[in-house]
């Protein structure tokens, strides 16, 4: 099914402002009536207006809407867990997915989102600012996406000169549970990829790396090992 893309601009009015926002969303394929944890709405007359729904929802990220039924579900997928809508909600064969667009301050990469967050805070923090925004630490599966991550956050012309200096971000890498076994946070599974600086992590220095459990990349896409009570800016996904 062709894509088919929907920009609105819509214009909110409170008692104290007026907000104006826009996105875009487009619709995808269905299958098997099969999408991860979802919410139901209340009925819309329109798609545009179930698109609202799931814009105002900060979980949201695609929308299922019934021309039928005019029932407007949003699709929370970051949420482990399958179930069927069809047969608890008894969408009709005239329900339609769409994919709402990442949101102001997020920037797509090969259909995932990225936030660059500028502050500087512990590991643990930048995952719960992560998991506050609905997304996660970032997980990096190739050499492409370390590249296109460095490039589009950490090479910027306020950044102090030097690898190690400041413009370095948390990633989602971490051997917490067990020492020298690195795994992704959120997904909790081994990397297949990884991108170290040279003699990372702490090959010269084991005694060091006892104490460096956390994975943050560096300006030049490479990864380095720190403890996690550093302070540096973070890099989430969603």
């Amino acid at each position: 099914m062709n894509k088919i893309f929907i920009f609105f601009l819509l214009a909110f009015s409170t008692k104290l402002n007026c907000e104006q926002r826009g996105t875009y969303f487009s619709e995808l394929d269905k299958k098997e009536n099969k999408y991860p944890l979802a919410i139901s709405y209340d009925d819309v007359a329109t798609v545009l207006w179930c698109g609202v729904k799931c814009l105002n929802d900060n979980c949201c990220a695609q929308f299922l809407y019934d021309k039928i039924s005019k029932h407007c579900i949003g699709v929370h997928n970051f949420e482990k867990g399958f179930i069927s809508f069809s047969q608890i909600f008894g969408l009709s064969d005239k329900t339609e997915l769409y994919r709402k667009g990442c949101g102001l301050g997020w920037t797509e990469f090969k259909s995932h989102c990225y936030f660059y967050g500028q502050q500087q805070v512990t590991w643990l923090d930048a995952k719960l600012e992560c998991q506050n925004m609905c997304s996660y630490l970032v997980e990096i599966e190739a050499k492409e996406e370390a590249d296109w991550l460095a490039m589009t956050f950490l090479k910027k012309d306020d950044c102090p000169t030097g690898i190690f200096k400041h413009c370095t971000a948390w990633t989602g890498g971490n051997d917490l549970d067990n020492e020298g076994q690195y795994v992704w946070d959120h997904s909790n599974t081994s990397m297949v990829f990884t991108n170290w600086y040279k003699n990372e992590p702490s090959i010269l220095t084991p005694s060091q790396g006892l104490t460096r459990d956390c994975i943050d990349i560096l300006r030049n896409g490479k990864w380095n090992d720190k403890s996690c009570s550093f302070l540096s800016a973070f890099i989430c996904e969603k």
